[in-house]
């Protein structure tokens, strides 16, 4: 199973993308949890790159292909792009999931704020029949059912 992804930008400024590691050992806040496989995520900050990201929806809900929250996604990407711009070279929407390739502002790696702002601008906006239940830990964080956590 390949554990890297990388994207090689045209104008040789650099290789770019996320790295997923499994690590036995980590310490997390104090604790050593051994023996099982923790997922960690390093991701490049490389200001004015282009990135490559796929986003989930939450348990892989096929919530993305009704018409109606087509045309929300559609509404939450103008809407961060006017408000914080950034080029989309590339975007595959699908059922459960969505590709793009981004290409941020020179001076500028904070595609993090930027798919919080998408996500967010779609889960307040997105109607109560396609959310599920609400676990504690969603709840404590005040999170919605609607994305799985991270890109």
């Amino acid at each position: 199973m390949v554990r890297f992804t990388e994207l090689y930008v045209a104008d040789a400024r650099s290789c770019v993308g996320w790295v997923e590691e499994r690590n036995p050992t980590l310490t997390i806040r104090g604790i050593q949890k051994i023996g099982r496989k923790i997922m960690q995520y390093r991701r490049s900050k490389t200001p004015g790159a282009t990135f490559f990201f796929t986003v989930v929806t939450y348990r892989r809900n096929k919530i993305l292909y009704h018409e109606i929250n087509v045309a929300l996604i559609k509404e939450a990407f103008r809407y961060v792009t006017t408000h914080h711009p950034f080029r989309i070279c590339a975007f595959v929407l699908l059922p459960d999931h969505i590709h793009c390739i981004w290409t941020l502002p020179e001076n500028d790696n904070n595609y993090s704020m930027r798919w919080q702002l998408i996500k967010s601008y779609f889960s307040r906006r997105c109607q109560n029949k396609y959310k599920a239940i609400q676990t504690a830990s969603r709840l404590d964080k005040d999170e919605q059912e609607l994305w799985q956590r991270r890109f």
